[in-house]
């Protein structure tokens, strides 16, 4: 079988998680998600992206206060 990445892109983690990459982005900044930037790019552990695919989040769009 073939070994994951260590590190995921961005573009790697959005597909990991079935989320837009955009939305990889919003939960890094926000510290949601642990990632590192390396050059210009966001890169992801293995193991983080497991961990956050493992919470529960509410489905949809989030509502305007």
């Amino acid at each position: 079988a073939k070994q994951p990445p260590e590190l995921y892109s961005t573009t790697q983690a959005a597909e990991f998680l079935g989320i837009d990459s955009s939305r990889v982005r919003d939960f890094a900044r926000q510290g949601r998600l642990p990632g590192r930037i390396v050059g210009h790019s966001w890169a992801f552990r293995t193991a983080d992206l497991r961990r956050f695919r493992r919470i529960p989040r509410k489905t949809g769009r989030p509502k305007g206060k």
